[in-house]
């Protein structure tokens, strides 16, 4: 037979007599104020994290609007190379100077120039160096001057004799890179 619950040292949940069904807990007003400033903390913390997150998204797409309008304004505005022009231009350039028998492209920003090898074995190696940056400098403007570099490209010239053998190649300072 079974005891009734004040008696029966381990009350389950399916005890007719459970002290617990009959006092049935009610919060306390301390209770429901510490539920009630939790449920607004994290109400509070939601609001703010929702709302930085919405600003920070629609800063990132007002960021990249503002960049694909650039790229879009740079790509209408910038003028298109003129190879034609520039080949012309080139050619030209090169037959003025009495040194270089043949100027050929490359690519848009390489260059190999075959020079006279007289002229080469008669210069000192600083009229060589000389020689070479202001080439240098003469074609690296006029690929600025067609936009078939960008800004911050430069030209790379390789220089041979008439014989194939490379005289002097690119670098930063063109007297290191001479090659004889």
């Amino acid at each position: 037979m079974l005891k009734p619950a004040a008696n029966n040292l381990n009350p389950s949940a399916c005890a007719p007599f459970s002290v617990y069904d009959d006092y049935s807990e009610l919060p306390t007003a301390i209770k429901q104020a510490e539920q009630g400033a939790t449920a607004r903390a994290m109400a509070d913390f939601t609001r703010r994290t929702t709302r930085l997150a919405f600003v920070i998204a629609l800063g990132l797409l007002l960021l990249s609007l503002a960049l694909s309008a650039a790229m879009g304004f740079r790509a209408v505005t910038r003028s298109q190379a003129n190879y034609s022009a520039f080949r012309s231009d080139l050619s030209r350039f090169a037959s003025a100077d009495s040194s270089i028998l043949e100027l050929r492209s490359i690519d848009a920003g390489t260059y190999t120039v075959y020079l006279d090898s007289s002229y080469w074995e008669n210069a000192a190696s600083t009229e060589r160096a000389a020689y070479c940056e202001n080439l240098n400098s003469a074609v690296d403007s006029l690929c600025h001057e067609y936009n078939l570099l960008g800004r911050r490209e430069q030209a790379q010239l390789y220089y041979y004799d008439q014989d194939g053998a490379m005289l002097a190649a690119p670098g930063d300072d063109l007297q290191s890179v001479l090659m004889r």
